[in-house]
């Protein structure tokens, strides 16, 4: 049905977000009845999208939400029956669920930030630390369908909020960081770079790169873990999270292992970096020249070890999901 609203309508929605094909599919699968002029509708379909399941036997939980938002207990339930009545929302013993992930990450983009409907405010600083994986389940796929411009432009006051007012609490400053990095990188980094600059010069460090095939994989280390997300796609942030990774391991040789290892796992050749002449690993292996000609010896150690995978002459990659496919290059 997304491929003939696209043709009737002619969405170009292939060179930008998908928020129109949305918006068309939507609309018209609610078309006998008033779902977007109605807001106790959209609010508390949004509710719904967000949380994915309310048990309506929690009064108590409800009542909470629903005060939150400045929502009134009874029409919250007629909106709810007229939505199961759509099919739009299931309930199952007293369990309200939403009937598709594409329709609770649709609403919650419309109520929650394209709209404003509801508070994303209100919505972060009451239930971000008790509901982490449900803003990251709903921030992530509303990025990746309306587009990350899009969705920082709405939400970036509010975040930036929420920093300045928890900067002095570092562990939830961490988390929260751990949802909203790819938004707030400078940020991030910093937030690491600080903690770098704290360690104390190692004394007589050896620095090996060695690991065995399991080691890393069920742990990661709290630093590389957050600057190696940086790895994946080449931005502003690509060589400083590099730098700082490699200023970490400096400071601890113990953690120079991983380091490579995740090195190894996001920036491997893989099939999309031909359409930019793999300008990732380009930058890389030119910033491993150049501190090596500086004298950084771990640097050294690092190329080394990196050699063994970066000067293959063909690489096997494998890409699960439903569609698997093999790519040699």
């Amino acid at each position: 049905m997304g491929a003939r609203l696209a043709l009737e309508k002619e969405i170009e929605f292939l060179l930008g977000d998908v928020g129109d094909l949305f918006e068309s599919y939507f609309k018209s699968y609610a078309i006998d009845f008033d779902l977007f002029s109605n807001k106790d509708l959209l609010k508390s379909l949004a509710l719904v999208s967000f949380f994915f399941t309310i048990d309506r036997e929690n009064r108590s939980f409800i009542n909470n939400i629903l005060l939150d938002f400045n929502l009134d207990y009874y029409k919250f339930n007629e909106a709810i029956e007229l939505l199961h009545q759509k099919e739009l929302v299931e309930i199952q013993f007293n369990h309200i669920r939403i009937s598709e992930q594409v329709m609770a990450t649709y609403f919650f983009y419309i109520v929650f930030i394209g709209d404003g409907l509801l508070s994303f405010e209100t919505l972060l600083f009451n239930y971000f630390e008790t509901d982490k994986y449900h803003i990251k389940d709903s921030i992530i796929p509303a990025n990746n369908s309306f587009g990350y411009e899009k969705v920082l432009s709405k939400i970036n006051p509010t975040i930036d909020k929420y920093i300045v007012t928890n900067k002095d609490d570092e562990p939830k400053l961490l988390e929260f960081l751990d949802v909203f990095w790819f938004y707030k990188p400078d940020v991030t980094l910093s937030f690491f770079l600080n903690k770098v600059n704290l360690i104390e010069e190692p004394k007589n460090p050896k620095y090996s790169g060695f690991y065995e095939t399991n080691d890393f994989v069920h742990s990661r280390e709290q630093t590389l873990d957050y600057l190696s997300r940086f790895f994946r796609n080449y931005s502003d942030s690509f060589i400083p999270s590099i730098e700082l990774g490699f200023e970490y391991v400096r400071k601890r040789p113990e953690h120079l292992p991983e380091f490579i290892r995740r090195i190894r796992e996001t920036l491997l050749f893989d099939e999309p970096d031909e359409k930019y002449a793999y300008k990732r690993q380009s930058t890389f292996i030119n910033l491993m020249k150049e501190k090596i000609k500086e004298g950084f010896y771990h640097y050294s150690v690092a190329f080394f070890e990196l050699a063994k995978t970066f000067l293959k002459h063909s690489f096997h990659i494998t890409h699960g999901g439903r569609k698997k496919f093999n790519y040699i290059l």
